[in-house]
């Protein structure tokens, strides 16, 4: 569990048990996956009805693990009730998912997550996001803890000597059954800390480094970090699923230490009719961080997107940020825009939809090309207009 970084820790499990030809499922925001098949839910937690079903299917079928995100709602309204989960993991908490219809506040969102750790037989935590300590005080139940960090060196799974390869991102761990260097091919400085806690599951299982090391640079995730450039490798459009505060302060930081002296622009929306909180704090981040901003559309269900476009708009521009950001209501549109505003370089993150091919409007999931597709068809526009 965690407020960011669950999809891409569980394909990185998934695939250390493809490293060792062990059958093993996910389940999770891109659905429920084993033996080759994608079945797509609504919830990256399921009904637990749903869970179940698919747990009888997968022992059926001889499949040994599963990698499952377990979202705070599943948390809170027993989605996960009756299940013993042989190792839980904390990567993260940020405000996230607070409105009327969700979490309250930030501490029902918390201790919501929190029971996850009275359900598992052991708990893998990271230290070194806010809260860790309260964390280990709710894990005192499991029968086993195993902390992961890249600022403690005491922690169980210890990552140092982070550093870029070219597009790849190289690390050690140590721990006291090996010290190896890892690689991955997925970008993102920040996925050394999901890297860790997926070393840290294998860890726990007794799974060889070699396997590990080969599992993890084989890991990668539709619609999390990926990366299309144009030709002359000027324009780089990142697709992430970034839609918080946290994951919009770790991607726009991350971008701007990979792609150094490049300005940075973020497109995004917010959903309509759940986490608010959302607005204000995507707003307040980017017209703080990033360089340019594209404010859009992102599932705006029965609100008006005019009134969820202004709304941010206002908290950019309590921040500083008048003057450094445009509306495009469709999203196609300002993907679009985006990239034919580019003078010279840039990086341009289209975040919030990642992989996802609809668009919610008012009561009706719409056909989305997906921010990929687009990315792609507006950078080959890009690349004919030089060429000429």
């Amino acid at each position: 569990t965690g407020t960011k970084g669950k999809s891409s820790v569980c394909e990185m499990i998934y695939h250390i048990f493809s490293s060792l030809n062990i059958a093993a499922a996910t389940i999770g925001t891109i659905g429920i996956k084993y033996f080759g098949k994608t079945i797509p839910t609504e919830n990256s937690t399921p009904e637990s009805y749903i869970i179940f079903k698919h747990f009888y299917k997968m022992v059926d079928a001889g499949i040994q693990y599963v990698a499952m995100e377990v979202s705070s709602q599943a948390l809170k309204y027993g989605r996960t009730d009756g299940v013993t989960f042989t190792i839980g993991c904390y990567l993260n908490i940020g405000i996230d998912h607070i409105s009327a219809i969700e979490h309250p506040d930030f501490e029902d969102y918390f201790t919501s997550k929190m029971k996850l750790f009275t359900q598992c037989d052991t708990a893998v935590i990271n230290l070194d996001s806010d809260l860790s300590d309260r964390v280990v005080e709710c894990s005192k139940n499991a029968k086993r803890v195993i902390t992961f960090s890249t600022k403690n060196p005491q922690a169980d799974v210890y990552g140092y000597n982070i550093h870029k390869d070219n597009s790849e991102t190289v690390f050690s761990v140590k721990t006291d059954a090996f010290e190896s260097e890892f690689r991955l091919s997925m970008p993102g400085l920040f996925n050394v800390e999901n890297a860790l806690c997926a070393i840290g599951v294998a860890y726990v299982i007794g799974i060889s480094p070699e396997y590990i090391c080969n599992g993890l640079y084989k890991a990668k995730t539709a619609g999390r970090m990926e990366i299309y450039e144009s030709e002359d490798k000027k324009i780089a459009v990142i697709v992430d699923y970034a839609h918080n505060k946290l994951s919009f302060e770790t991607i726009i930081s991350s971008m701007k230490t990979e792609y150094v002296g490049r300005p940075v622009s973020i497109l995004f929306g917010c959903p309509g009719n759940k986490a608010l909180i959302r607005r204000k704090d995507m707003g307040e981040v980017s017209g703080k961080m990033a360089d340019f901003i594209y404010v859009t559309e992102d599932d705006p269900a029965e609100e008006k997107i005019e009134d969820i476009c202004n709304e941010i708009a206002g908290h950019i521009e309590n921040v500083g940020g008048k003057g450094k950001y445009k509306i495009v209501h469709d999203r196609e549109t300002a993907i679009k825009t985006a990239i034919e505003d580019v003078k010279d370089t840039a990086v341009i993150i289209l975040a919030g939809k990642g992989a996802e091919t609809h668009q919610k409007r008012g009561l009706v999931s719409e056909d989305y090309a997906s921010d990929a597709v687009l990315a792609r068809k507006y950078l080959k526009e890009y690349d004919e207009r030089r060429g000429k």
